[in-house]
């Protein structure tokens, strides 16, 4: 019988595994899900120039008389570069977003102004209504850490600072096989076991923009998973497996490995789903060995696979989001297992609380995201209201 590995020191054996990834330079258009690979310093002020934030007028309030009318010099668009510098009781319409010449130092917005007899009147407002030149972002000032996930609001920061490039990292290749005479493709067959861990994880792996091939399925025969097994190690940075990790005369694959010179460094693990879960290396190449079992496939990929190319990726980002939530359902357990449970987590009157993905509807007026429920293995049974440990996985 293998040895299982505790759930926990599992994922440390895993992490510790990842290796550091190449970088590419990518144009803006191109960034959307990108991770950086170096952090991101400013190279000019936000807003670039002093600004006005309201359409009206632009004016030197400190020797201008408000009792007195005020003369229209020019008009300055968004586009224009003003020329023109307003005297005592001088104004320049403006436009939001317009730049404000140097001595002005404020802004009457157009509900301030009245036009008496043809002449224009402003009234002192409280506040400036201009945006100062560096207010948002300061020259030299660290937008971004190294390992931040790029998504369309930092597109759109990065483009107003006049960054057009960005250095990303470049994702790992992963190489998918499915093992089995029994795994199908075909959805009309009544006899056939449908391929679903292939849908799973190659459509998890398009959501985070990691490219993939897939191998196909690899019949219960030696010589074919080793010819598989050898040339995917050749060509992917990461290789995964689903199905033959039964203890039983039909788990070929580790012993595959071994002959084939590489190692196994976890033999199944303490958790349920997920116990036959394993973990090897060849020719350099990290293998997940996941269960064939859905349920076992979708946990152990969240647990283990994603956490391990996060790692890769954005090695400074940390891991999961861990936090205390109250579980909706009760469970019985064997003691000296952990239960790992596909949740939706969801906020109710100021307390997290954890779903089990199968057996409660939440409310529609409720948001939740993706979660694993974790409960602990000295435990027997848990009952509804409890805690546990939850790992957040919302970006998944």
């Amino acid at each position: 019988m293998n040895i299982l590995t505790d759930l926990w020191d599992a994922r440390k054996t895993v992490l510790n595994c990842a290796f550091p990834t190449l970088s590419e330079t990518v144009s803006l258009e191109q960034g959307m899900g990108k991770i950086l690979a170096r952090k991101i310093l400013s190279p000019v002020d936000l807003p670039h120039f002093d600004r006005s934030r309201m359409d009206g007028y632009c004016i030197n309030a400190e020797i201008s008389d408000f009792s007195k009318p005020f003369k229209i010099k020019a008009e300055i668009s968004a586009s224009d570069y003003p020329e023109n510098i307003p005297g005592k009781n001088d104004a320049l319409k403006v436009a939001t977003g317009s730049m404000i010449p140097e001595n002005a130092d404020m802004v009457v917005p157009l509900e301030y102004s009245k036009n008496q007899d043809g002449k224009l009147f402003l009234e002192k407002a409280e506040k400036r209504f201009i945006d100062i030149k560096g207010s948002k972002i300061k020259q030299s000032e660290q937008i971004f850490p190294s390992g931040h996930r790029l998504d369309h609001r930092d597109l759109e920061l990065l483009a107003s600072l006049k960054i057009s490039h960005i250095e990303v990292s470049m994702p790992p290749k992963i190489g998918v096989i499915s093992t089995g005479g029994e795994i199908t493709h075909l959805f009309h067959s009544k006899h056939s076991i449908v391929n679903s861990n292939f849908y799973m994880l190659t459509a998890l792996l398009n959501k985070l923009n990691i490219p993939h091939s897939y191998l196909g399925v690899v019949p219960d025969s030696k010589n074919e998973l080793a010819e598989v097994l050898k040339t995917a190690s050749e060509r992917y940075d990461i290789i995964t497996t689903f199905g033959g990790t039964g203890f039983s005369r039909f788990d070929l694959l580790t012993n595959t490995i071994r002959e084939l010179g590489g190692k196994v460094l976890i033999e199944g693990i303490n958790a349920s789903p997920g116990k036959t879960f394993k973990f090897a290396e060849l020719n350099g190449r990290p293998v997940f060995i996941f269960p064939g079992t859905p349920e076992s496939a979708v946990v152990s990929t969240e647990f283990f696979l994603i956490p391990f190319v996060k790692k890769i990726m954005a090695p400074d980002s940390g891991d999961f989001h861990t936090q205390k939530s109250v579980i909706n359902f009760d469970l019985k357990k064997k003691e000296g297992f952990y239960k790992l449970i596909q949740t939706y987590t969801y906020f109710d009157n100021g307390s997290l609380y954890s779903a089990d993905r199968y057996s409660v509807n939440i409310p529609d007026s409720l948001s939740s995201f993706r979660s694993i429920s974790v409960i602990e293995k000295n435990k027997e049974k848990i009952q509804k209201g409890e805690e546990c440990d939850t790992l957040l996985t919302y970006y998944l």
